[in-house]
């Protein structure tokens, strides 16, 4: 297989030494499994989050979300609605989280926010088709106290949470830039000559 490319020098490295303590999630809020993720987070962990961390904020990057979905906006979750560059808001978050229970194909938004150097919780459905090392370049976890677990565990540990997103960050450089895509193609291309 021939991996999707991530424009490395666009979602480029970036560490966040902010004090806030944002959690990211990003995607077209139209979307089925994105609203569905999102309304999981909200219902399932994030309570358990809030509990640990009470000045935990979710971010829910992208435009589309329907009028019952921003009913769930509080203190504790903002939608962003469609943005001009979703860079701005992705580096404000110490923790990227893409709880998807259903869909297919590579979650770009974790390449991304990996690419970035934003420590990721996924589930075995967001991973699907990226092969990170769990607890080395993301975590992967499918229970949901164990997400939020988790998600406190890196907004509390700085040094953890730089290992996770530096590494993440490494292996998106080493396995998901347009020049490996490239370098993927030409070398297919010629063995079938």
């Amino acid at each position: 297989a021939i991996p999707i490319g991530v424009d490395v020098n666009y979602f480029s490295y970036r560490e966040n030494f902010s004090e806030e303590n944002y959690i990211g999630f990003l995607g077209a809020m139209s979307v089925a499994h994105n609203e569905n993720a999102v309304r999981h987070f909200i219902a399932d962990i994030l309570p358990q989050i809030v509990k640990e961390r009470p000045e935990a904020k979710f971010l829910v990057i992208g435009g589309g979300a329907s009028e019952d979905l921003r009913k769930l906006e509080s203190d504790h979750v903002h939608f962003t609605g469609r943005v001009d560059d979703v860079r701005d808001y992705l580096e404000k978050c110490k923790v990227f989280v893409c709880p998807m229970t259903f869909g297919s194909g590579i979650k770009t938004k974790n390449l991304e926010a990996m690419a970035m150097g934003i420590a990721t919780i996924t589930t075995t459905i967001g991973a699907e088709n990226i092969d990170a090392e769990n607890m080395q370049e993301w975590i992967m976890v499918d229970n949901s106290d164990e997400f939020a677990e988790s998600v406190v565990k890196l907004l509390e540990d700085d040094a953890f949470r730089h290992y996770i997103g530096e590494s993440g960050n490494k292996f998106i450089n080493q396995n998901y830039t347009w020049n490996v895509t490239k370098n993927k193609f030409d070398k297919l291309l010629k063995t079938i000559k």
